[in-house]
């Protein structure tokens, strides 16, 4: 292999690793469908219901200030590597933030959930920006984060929550991602397309609480050549409070393709407590 050639494989996986360490709720339109009745430790189900009239932005995306405690599962297993994770929603002057923060895992198979008290303080793992578009959908326009601080602006943003969904309907947005590492120096483009599904109704149980939750089904695919991406993720939104509303639990499979090779990881949020007046 030449040394040109070399460096474009280099450039294409490290990009691989700038998206496979975001998490913007998104996922791949091929990756294994997941039923509602999957096991997924730390989160119950109840049959999905059809829900009667529309699942607005606001209600699948909420706009108001709230900070969210989860624990997180990372496997396919009762015996999943389990740690907490913190993601604070908050106002910004182009629209909404979301920042994730990491604590420390829990080994595999502990009974203890994530290093959420008493141990080091959380980390910051993502951070992620949304817009409004003037029919009042909510899309993804930058998000930064990983080993090596990458930042990934959405060219054009790509379509999170639409305005208004009925039960079963999809909408679909295709972008360029583009990244760039926090000097300056340009990781590439690739190719990608974002599927947003309003599921239903249904039942979800965390250690949070019980909730009649609307579930909705967000797919992604990333490609930039040697290296695919594809990721499925189903997120419960519900209202934890009066007037108050937030995602309560998180179920992802990611699959990631490279050189012909395929490896499958997925992830679980159950939320644990929620603060609705942070500072």
């Amino acid at each position: 292999m030449n040394e040109g050639r070399s460096r474009s494989v280099g450039r294409s996986l490290l990009l691989a690793a700038a998206w496979l360490a975001a998490s913007v709720g998104l996922a791949g339109c091929t990756a294994p469908r997941i039923t509602a009745g999957s096991p997924a430790p730390g989160i119950a189900l109840g049959a999905t219901i059809e829900r009667a009239g529309v699942l607005t932005s606001e209600e699948a995306f909420p706009r108001r200030p709230v900070t969210v405690r989860y624990e997180r599962f990372r496997g396919g297993s009762e015996t999943a590597d389990r740690g907490a994770v913190e993601v604070r929603f908050a106002a910004d002057p182009e629209g909404f933030r979301v920042d994730r923060f990491a604590f420390q895992s829990t080994p595999r198979g502990s009974e203890a959930g994530g290093s959420a008290a008493g141990g080091a303080p959380p980390e910051i793992d993502r951070r992620s920006r949304f817009i409004e578009s003037a029919d009042g959908s909510v899309l993804l326009a930058e998000s930064a984060g990983g080993r090596d601080d990458v930042t990934t602006v959405f060219d054009p943003p790509a379509v999170i929550a639409p305005a208004s969904m009925r039960a079963g309907e999809t909408a679909e947005s295709r972008f360029v991602p583009r990244s760039k590492e926090s000097g300056g120096e340009r990781r590439g483009n690739g190719e990608g397309l974002a599927r947003v599904t309003y599921v239903g109704a249904q039942r979800v149980t965390t250690p949070l609480g019980t909730f009649d939750a609307d579930l909705v089904l967000t797919e992604l695919v990333l490609d930039f050549g040697v290296v695919k991406i594809e990721r499925t993720q189903r997120r419960w939104v519900a209202a934890v409070s009066p007037g108050v509303r937030t995602v309560v639990a998180e179920d992802l499979v990611e699959l990631q393709r490279v050189f012909g090779l395929t490896r499958t990881n997925r992830f679980r949020l159950a939320a644990v407590s929620v603060d609705t007046d942070p500072e």
